[in-house]
């Protein structure tokens, strides 16, 4: 059942949690349609990017055109596929063969009534992406986002993110850890107080430190129906257990959510999100780990918008950030911050009805940003002193609006993004998207459902 909440509220990010049902591989593989159709659409169901100026809010496919709710999920017939969209992609170098330039694992979900199903793929150097195991706990399983760390004489190791549920109105955090021969989830359920959680993102430094980041609270029901109060909620991962870590908030902040971490060595971490005062819109929120302590970095709204959203992080070096985000109210408008000891507006020329939802720098003056202008993916370069929109690959046709959700870049000129695509003439249409940047142009990447 989907719940509103007063626009003025800030809203959570969250997508519809999913709980971990034991997927067979067998059963992954068989349930995808084997049809070589191409395309998806602007977000994606479950663990998707969220509508342009909006955060999530728990048990709503945020923005995802014909997306299936979790009520929706648990009805029907059952073992019919419906949705299927990729959320995050971590890649990274295999150090025993230097052959492999890029091995990538990318995590999402897939809707098989009755359940929703954690996604998992993997790629090498680009080719045709494979399937494998990703664990569950029940009824709907989201693994939102990635992080991996290559490993020597062996696979990347990764730890993935996101939340898992049976009742859509209270997800739970999931934490998961394996690689591309499978997850298996951490047990891990809601912190001590609240009646929900979700983990939006993961960043490793290396296999025994990573920084996790969401956000978590309780629920009061009103006239206009859930009302979410949310917190930041953040732990650290050292290999073996987490930890939770307590994180300030804004001056006079009544809610906080975080939506994304960068973590570019053990010592040093970036996140963003969003806050409100009480009644007020949202504003971008953002906090510096340095010697084990977080501290709050004051980040610029942007003027003429009444709300103001980072999405997205990431830190080419300790201290060294750039953001990506949205701005809204009346329309709505991708932004870009640069981080040095101070947070400074970037010029985009992403112009109207765009979002940024993901940022992957691999150097100090090479940035991709990745996102949706209207019904169509967007992707915007900075080369050290300004933005530029890249020429994206169109989908074909019944699959024509399409979206991306996260990129990581290797190198320059060694990139992966991955979404979905969608036909916007059915409902329950989503396909997996994955797109390969060579640095000179991005191609389709032919993915397991494609």
């Amino acid at each position: 059942m989907t719940e509103s909440f007063p626009d003025s509220e800030a809203a959570l990010r969250m997508r519809p949690l999913f709980i971990v049902v034991p997927v067979l591989a067998s059963t992954l593989l068989l349930a995808v349609p084997a049809s070589a159709s191409t395309s998806y659409v602007g977000a994606a169901g479950p663990g998707a990017a969220p509508s342009a100026g909006m955060s999530r809010v728990p048990g709503v496919p945020s923005g995802v055109p014909g997306a299936a709710a979790p009520g929706e999920a648990v009805r029907g017939a059952a073992g019919r596929l419906i949705d299927a969209v990729l959320n995050g992609v971590s890649c990274t170098t295999q150090p025993d063969n230097s052959s492999i330039t890029s091995a990538c694992s990318a995590v999402g979900f897939f809707l098989a009534r009755p359940y929703v199903n954690g996604l998992l793929e993997s790629s090498n150097n680009g080719a045709a992406w494979t399937g494998n195991i990703f664990g569950g706990l029940d009824i709907v399983t989201d693994p939102v986002q990635v992080s991996c760390v290559p490993q020597q004489y062996d696979i990347p190791t990764c730890v993935a993110v996101g939340e898992y549920y049976r009742n859509p109105n209270h997800p739970r955090q999931l934490v998961s850890t394996g690689g591309a021969n499978g997850f298996s989830p951490v047990t891990f359920r809601n912190p001590k107080g609240d009646n929900w959680s979700v983990l939006d993102d993961v960043s490793c430094a290396s296999s025994t430190f990573c920084m996790l980041v969401g956000s978590a609270g309780t629920t009061q029901r009103t006239s206009h129906g859930l009302r979410y109060l949310a917190h930041a909620n953040v732990y650290r991962w050292n290999g073996s257990g987490l930890r939770r870590l307590k994180i300030p908030g804004p001056a006079h902040a009544k809610t906080t959510e975080l939506a994304s971490v960068s973590c570019p060595t053990t010592s040093s971490c970036m996140a963003v999100g969003d806050y409100a005062r009480a009644n007020g819109p949202m504003r971008p929120y953002s906090a510096l780990w340095t010697s084990g302590t977080w501290r709050v970095q004051l980040a610029r709204t942007i003027g003429g918008k009444r709300r103001t959203l980072f999405q997205a992080v990431s830190c080419f070096a300790a201290g060294s950030c750039v953001a990506v985000g949205d701005a809204a109210g009346p329309s709505t408008k991708a932004f870009a911050e640069q981080y040095s000891g101070s947070w400074t507006v970037q010029h985009l020329t992403a112009g109207r009805r765009t979002v940024l939802d993901s940022i992957s720098c691999p150097g100090v003056s090479d940035c991709v940003a990745v996102g949706s202008r209207a019904s169509r993916s967007l992707i915007e370069t900075w080369n050290g002193t300004g933005w530029a929109s890249q020429a994206v690959p169109g989908t074909p046709r019944p699959f024509t609006t399409n979206a991306l959700f996260h990129v990581s870049c290797i190198t320059p000129a060694i990139c992966t993004a991955v979404g979905a695509r969608h036909n916007p003439k059915t409902r329950f249409s989503n396909r997996t998207l994955a797109l390969g940047w060579n640095g000179s142009k991005w191609t389709i990447q032919k993915t397991l459902n494609s």
